[in-house]
C-alpha cells in the first residue's frame, strides 16, 4: 500500500521485475519467471528467508522499461493488470523511437497511437501510472528540442507524461519552467557526480513528482553497459537527504498560498554545489498528490534492498 504524508501518496518501486538474478536474492530460487510479478505485487505469499533475513518485500508500483526496446500487445498488459492487486501501479516507459529518433524534426505520432493502444487495458483497469519519457544526452535545449518537447506534451497529455533530462543545462536552462507550462512532470534523479550530468535536485512541476535511482558509478557511466552502469547498492546516508526533501517539498506544498507557490526560482537558485541535495524547486501552485520513487541499480537485487529501506525511512515499516 502507498505511504500517504500530508495528504499525498508515496509509491516506491523498482525499475523492472523480471530479472534472473534476483533469484536467491529477492525472488525464490526456483521461482519460474512467470509468476515474478505476482510475487512482486503481492499476489504471492512473501517469503522470509531473503533480504538478510527479512521478509521479502512487496511493492505497490513497478515501472516498465522494455517498451522502450518493443511495445507488447495489449493483451499482455491486460495480463498484467489482472495479475497484480487493485491499486497496483505501472508506470510505462515510452518508445524509444519518441524519445531517441535519429532527429528531432519531427514526432512519429504512429507510434505515439501505438503506444497507447498497448497501455489501454492498464489505464481501463485503473493501473496506468506516468508514462516515463527519457530523452538522451543529445537532447539538448536548442530550438528543435524545446518544438519537439511541445509537440510530446500534445501527443501525450492525459497520459501523466514524466520527462527524464540527461543533461545538466535543462536543469539550469528552460527545463523546469517548460514543464511546468506545458504540464509535463520533471524527472528528479540520482546519478553520478559527474560535470555534465544533472545534480541530485529535487523539482516539481505538477502535482506528480517522479524520482529515479540510477546508483552513484562513476567509472561506467559512460562506457559500461545496462548492468554495470547500475551496480550501485546505496547507504542510508545517501538515502536520508531524499527523505528530508521529500517530506519538505511535500509539507511546503500544502502549507503555501498559491500566491507564494507560484513565485518562479530565480538563475542562482538552480546553481551550486552538485551534492547539495537540501535544495529543491517547486513550480506548482497546490499540493501534491502522488510521489513515484523507482530504483534503477537492478544488479543483485540492489534495487528492492534500496527500495525496501527507502520505505522504511519514510515512515512505511
Amino acid at each position: 500500500m502507498p505511504i500517504i504524508h500530508q495528504g499525498a501518496e508515496f509509491r516506491l518501486g523498482t525499475s523492472g521485475y523480471s530479472y534472473d538474478d534476483w533469484r536467491g536474492v529477492y525472488y525464490p530460487t526456483g521461482l519460474p519467471g512467470s509468476a515474478m510479478l505476482d510475487f512482486y505485487s503481492g499476489s504471492l505469499a512473501r517469503q522470509t528467508d531473503l533480504l538478510a533475513g527479512e521478509t521479502a518485500p512487496a511493492f505497490d508500483s513497478v515501472e516498465i522499461n522494455a517498451t522502450y526496446y518493443r511495445l507488447p500487445p495489449a493483451r499482455v498488459f491486460a495480463g498484467m493488470a489482472a495479475r497484480t492487486p487493485p491499486g497496483f501501479l505501472f508506470s510505462v516507459k515510452a518508445p524509444g523511437g519518441v524519445t531517441h529518433p535519429e532527429s528531432y524534426d519531427s514526432l512519429d505520432r504512429l507510434l505515439v497511437e501505438d503506444y497507447c493502444a498497448a497501455v489501454t487495458p492498464l489505464a481501463e483497469a485503473g493501473k496506468l501510472g506516468p508514462t516515463l519519457l527519457q530523452f538522451p544526452y543529445r537532447f539538448k535545449p536548442d530550438r528543435a528540442s524545446l518544438d519537439y518537447l511541445r509537440a510530446v506534451a500534445e501527443e501525450f497529455a492525459g497520459l501523466q507524461a514524466a520527462v527524464e533530462f540527461r543533461r545538466r543545462d535543462w536543469l539550469e536552462g528552460p527545463g523546469p519552467e517548460l514543464c511546468a507550462e506545458l504540464g509535463l512532470s520533471w524527472v528528479s534523479v540520482d546519478m553520478p557526480r559527474l560535470e555534465r550530468l544533472p545534480p541530485p535536485r529535487l523539482v516539481a512541476t505538477t502535482p506528480t513528482i517522479y524520482v529515479r535511482f540510477h546508483g552513484r558509478r562513476t567509472d561506467t557511466w559512460w562506457r559500461g553497459d545496462n548492468v554495470t552502469r547500475y551496480d550501485y547498492a546505496y547507504d542510508g546516508d545517501e538515502l536520508a537527504p531524499w527523505v528530508r526533501r521529500l517530506q519538505a517539498v511535500n509539507e511546503s506544498a500544502t502549507e503555501s498560498t498559491a500566491a507564494s507557490a507560484k513565485q518562479k526560482p530565480s538563475p542562482p537558485e538552480l546553481r551550486g554545489d552538485d551534492g547539495d541535495l537540501e535544495r529543491m524547486i517547486r513550480l506548482i501552485s497546490g499540493p501534491l498528490e502522488r510521489v513515484f520513487l523507482f530504483f534503477n541499480n537492478h544488479p543483485r537485487g540492489k534495487a528492492v534492498e534500496a527500495a525496501a529501506a527507502l520505505r522504511r525511512m519514510l515512515g512505511g515499516g
